[in-house]
């Protein structure tokens, strides 16, 4: 696309220099260009300072009809009541009045300051106004001579939209090639990773942790269920993007129960708490686990010595028949909920 508009470009250009118009029609042109803007220009300015001498002048109006007209004779005697009842007033209703008046026609006056200046400087913007209005006449109406002027400004709006889609593509053609050499810095710094990563030194460092880890992960599911618990690792590649990755698995899950299986996870979830404090790494120390129901009481209630003594806080939800005798409810037990109290007191809100 880019070659392409690269090629109507020249061929425009090409038409634009054999036409038979002097180098006076491209001088005119640009002078009846920047008479344009000055007429904008000096319309804008126009209008600012009208627009400003109205603001003034209505402002004025404004105030001058502020000032008070109510007849004085007829409030003398309502003063004189009030006074009375005020002995000290020290002014009188007249003084006041003036005393508002006179604040008010000092405003006027000052607001008023500015006119003079702002109707000279008006009446300068519009000669000038004046002025440029005549030379934008005159040289459109020389350009309407020329016998080729359309034919010039058809031809130069073609070439100026040509030139606008000929810089949208070079920009985008910029944009996409700088995406390229990021994606390439991006991939090498991949490939490092991943040379890094799966390298047999890393590797074996993985394979260390793990077995750090099955000591804890043996240790609670030995504590819990009588049984040893272990995890393993291997390098595998994905088939459909070929990339490695390491698999981590449960080793021999042969004939577990379902409650077994989920006693697995919960023991997982306690020794990778333990694991992570003995390595140093900031872990949360709370675990939501869920259908708890499943286990037996007595895993239960091992599991809830086991998370007490490795600082650890268990969150389960589990039917009130499932709760096994010796687990202490009192300190156990937040939140119970029935048909009649549900979660965020759904029942009444339904009432």
């Amino acid at each position: 696309m880019l070659a392409q508009t690269e090629r109507d470009v020249a061929a425009l250009e090409a038409e634009r220099q054999n036409l038979s118009v002097g180098d006076n029609y491209v001088s005119k042109l640009e002078e009846l260009d920047a008479a344009k803007m000055e007429l904008s220009r000096a319309s804008a300015l126009v209008s600012q300072i009208e627009l400003r001498i109205s603001v003034i002048e209505e402002a004025r109006r404004e105030l001058l009809g502020g000032i008070s007209k109510v007849d004085l004779s007829e409030l003398r005697s309502l003063y004189e009541q009030s006074k009375a009842y005020v002995p000290d007033l020290q002014r009188s209703f007249e003084d006041l009045v003036s005393f508002h008046n006179t604040m008010i026609y000092e405003r006027v006056e000052f607001m008023s300051r500015d006119i003079p200046d702002l109707q000279r400087r008006s009446s300068d913007a519009q000669s000038a106004l004046d002025v440029l209005v005549r030379e934008t006449q005159e040289l459109s109406e020389e350009l309407s001579l020329l016998p080729t002027s359309e034919q010039i400004d058809e031809l130069v709006n073609e070439l100026g939209e040509k030139m606008r889609q000929k810089g949208e593509y070079e920009v985008r053609i910029s944009q996409i090639r700088e995406s390229e050499a990021r994606l390439e810095e991006i991939d090498a710094d991949i490939d490092a990773c991943e040379e890094d990563i799966y390298s047999p030194e890393h590797e074996q460092l993985v394979r260390e942790k793990v077995v750090q880890f099955n000591k804890r992960f043996s240790q609670v599911s030995q504590e819990l269920y009588g049984e040893t618990y272990m995890i393993g690792v291997d390098i595998k590649t994905d088939a459909r993007s070929d990339t490695r990755y390491y698999d981590f698995h449960t080793v021999d899950l042969n004939n577990y129960s379902a409650g077994k299986k989920h006693g697995e996870v919960l023991a997982f979830d306690v020794a990778y708490v333990m694991f992570a404090d003995d390595q140093g790494i900031g872990c949360l120390h709370f675990i939501l686990n869920d259908r708890k129901e499943l286990m037996r009481g007595n895993q239960l209630l091992s599991v809830s010595e086991l998370v007490g003594r490795c600082g650890c806080q268990l969150v389960v939800a589990i039917l009130q028949d499932k709760l096994p005798e010796g687990l202490d409810l009192e300190s156990k037990v937040i939140l119970r909920l029935s048909q009649e109290s549900k979660l965020f007191r759904v029942e009444e809100l339904s009432a």
